[in-house]
């Protein structure tokens, strides 16, 4: 009998000894996929990486319309922007939806920001709107946000707070259990593009 425990690698149970039906329970309730009935899957995950954190990208917030001192130029964007939708011409806080006087647009120094084109105008957190000048954090997914708001986000969770992409961890339990997780969802798309090609 000892043979089979060395080819097995187990041990036998000692004189007065039980089987431990804790440990074969969580297995069984693992192997039978099982496990994430009972809430296991719901752990939170840990802040994200403090090396990543330190040495994410800075972005300087610049105007994205440059001021215009080219009337001609000046003048072919009114007309378009006037012959376009109401919403449109919302964007632009300067120009006036009937100009008959083309010589006051070249008293227009500059052109408002265009607002509501870009993500990248508020931060998502706040809220409040970014100003020009300002360096803000932008994480790998290019989402950018205030330091002052997403320092304290990324020592709570490691994920983005807009699309939940996931930063590395210091974590080494939660990054094998995300590992795990990752390969049964590629397990389970593979074996739905076996079946599928089986039987369609």
């Amino acid at each position: 009998m000892s043979d089979y425990f060395d080819e097995m690698g187990w041990q036998p149970l000692g004189e007065g000894q039980t089987p431990d039906q804790l440990i074969h329970m969580a297995r069984l309730l693992r192997d039978f996929g099982m496990w994430e009935e009972l809430g296991q899957s719901q752990r939170l995950p840990p802040p994200a990486s403090k090396d990543i954190v330190k040495n994410l990208k800075e972005k300087e917030i610049s105007s994205s319309v440059k001021h215009c001192n080219n009337r001609a130029w000046l003048v072919t964007l009114v007309s378009m922007v006037t012959k376009t939708s109401r919403r449109t011409r919302a964007w632009f806080k300067v120009i006036p939806r009937d100009y008959s006087d083309r010589s006051t647009l070249g008293h227009m120094v500059a052109i408002a920001i265009i607002k509501g084109t870009s993500q990248d105008d508020k931060c998502p957190v706040c809220l409040k709107l970014h100003s020009l000048g300002e360096v803000v954090k932008v994480l790998p997914c290019n989402h950018s946000f205030h330091s002052a708001c997403i320092l304290p986000w990324l020592e709570k969770t490691n994920s983005c707070p807009l699309c939940r992409h996931q930063l590395p961890t210091d974590d080494e339990d939660y990054e094998a259990y995300r590992k795990d997780s990752l390969r049964a969802k590629q397990r389970d798309d593979d074996i739905e593009t076996l079946h599928n090609s089986m039987f369609s």
